[in-house]
């Protein structure tokens, strides 16, 4: 997780109800039942509530061939508009794309339909009748779709700007979070903090404090529980009471990105250091050993697989029976249960990002290629669908409709999926 994140100011948090979305989003009560504004039951392509969750399995299905629709160019919204899109959110009508400093929302044709100011790194949640994002901002503000504000809360003070939040799950009365601390210019002591806070009183129900730093935190796909990697230790904390399961070892010195696959197994990547040579020589060599391991959620270790060259710009990607996929050695490797099923040979050295769609269907975003595989590898289409010096920063995306998404760092693209 430490190894992507740009440390910077994240202040304060502006939830923004999104009414309007089209008709199911007309149907909801916005000032009715609100305890599920923020779901993401029903939600295509949520991000998990994590700040760098790159998406593993998506709830729908695609056909396997594409064709394109749209591209849209940032610098129509503004001509001095610089941007390196970290993720994509979808929920019904609206596509946003998120950068370091700030969210353009498109609607599903490529119309522009606003800009949002965000702090970089920002965790941003669409759910299901309303977004939620933390912005450089004295407020907390709730606001409907037309952008007018709905609450005016103020300020929230267990947040500071030289911290960066890890997770983050809200609603209208709480928000469940795991925020890192940087300590700042002045250097002091790196801590973090997990808890279940109040908007209304900025009490807490529980909280977890800790010195040091955290390299990755994800919830259950239920939303009970929080798993917390620290080192080479793990722990679990129940998102409710806040009680805390004791730690596992994960005898990994250095835990670089994780998931949880759909059975909320802890599926991590990882390294230990070899020293080559006498320890006290300071000419003595380092060697990385890189592994891919599962552990179930009490710790048990369930396999582990050694790597050559792996790809670490994406937490380990899981199907819907147990797959991980992972990029090796410019190839898509599938393991299930710590075994090579098949691999893929990628077309460029490019950075690559996987996603998984419910009917298995691979999809690979490889610079500037998009290829689709079936679950056994199989490749049902590929083409280059630019031709501009673009990078590629986040995985694709997938609405409802089974259309993808490809935000470069200068266009969103569009492609319809066709048999």
């Amino acid at each position: 997780m430490k190894y992507f994140i740009i440390i910077c100011g994240i202040c304060f948090i502006a939830l923004v109800a999104c009414t309007g979305q089209g008709e199911d989003a007309k149907n909801e009560n916005i000032t009715g039942d609100n305890s599920m504004m923020f779901s993401i039951d029903g939600v295509a392509y949520p991000l998990r509530f994590a700040n760098f969750q790159r998406n593993s399995l998506v709830t729908v299905d695609i056909k396997p061939r594409w064709k394109f629709l749209w591209a849209k160019n940032y610098a129509e919204t503004d001509p001095n508009i610089i941007l390196a899109p970290y993720s994509i959110q979808i929920r019904e009508n609206s596509i946003g794309v998120s950068s370091n400093a700030e969210m353009l929302v498109y609607d599903a044709s490529g119309a522009y339909k606003y800009k949002e100011g965000i702090s970089t790194a920002a965790p941003v949640v669409f759910g299901r009748n309303a977004m939620a994002f933390v912005r450089e901002s004295l407020l907390l503000k709730y606001q409907d779709y037309n952008r007018e504000i709905l609450r005016d809360h103020g300020s929230i003070s267990h947040l500071d700007e030289y911290s960066y939040a890890l997770l983050f799950k809200p609603s209208l009365e709480q928000i469940l979070s795991v925020v890192q601390f940087t300590g700042g210019p002045h250097r002091k002591p790196m801590t973090f903090r997990a808890c279940l806070s109040n908007l209304e009183d900025d009490s807490f129900d529980w909280i977890y404090e800790g010195e040091g730093v955290l390299d990755h935190a994800a919830l259950s796909k239920d939303g009970s529980r929080i798993v917390i990697i620290q080192g080479d230790e793990v722990i679990s904390i129940n998102a409710q009471s806040g009680e805390r399961t004791e730690p596992y070892k994960i005898d990994l010195e250095n835990a670089i990105v994780a998931s949880l696959d759909i059975n909320d197994n802890l599926i991590i990547f990882g390294e230990n250091i070899e020293i080559i040579g006498d320890e006290e020589d300071e000419n003595a060599e380092e060697k990385s050993h890189r592994f891919l391991k599962g552990f179930s959620p009490t710790g048990e270790e369930l396999w582990s697989v050694e790597l050559n060259n792996p790809s670490i710009n994406q937490p380990p990607v899981c199907g819907g029976s147990g797959e991980v996929y992972v990029i090796d050695n410019r190839m898509v490797n599938c393991h299930k249960d710590g075994e090579l099923l098949w691999q893929y040979i990628l077309k460029s050295s490019a950075e690559t990002w996987l996603t998984v769609t419910k009917n298995d269907y691979i999809i690979v975003l490889n610079g500037n290629f998009l290829t689709i595989l079936n679950s056994d590898g199989v490749k049902q289409y590929e083409d280059m669908f630019c031709k501009t010096d673009e990078t590629f920063e986040t995985p694709v995306a997938v609405d409802k409709s089974g259309r993808l998404y490809v935000a470069g760092n200068r266009n969103l693209y569009c492609f319809e999926t066709i048999d």
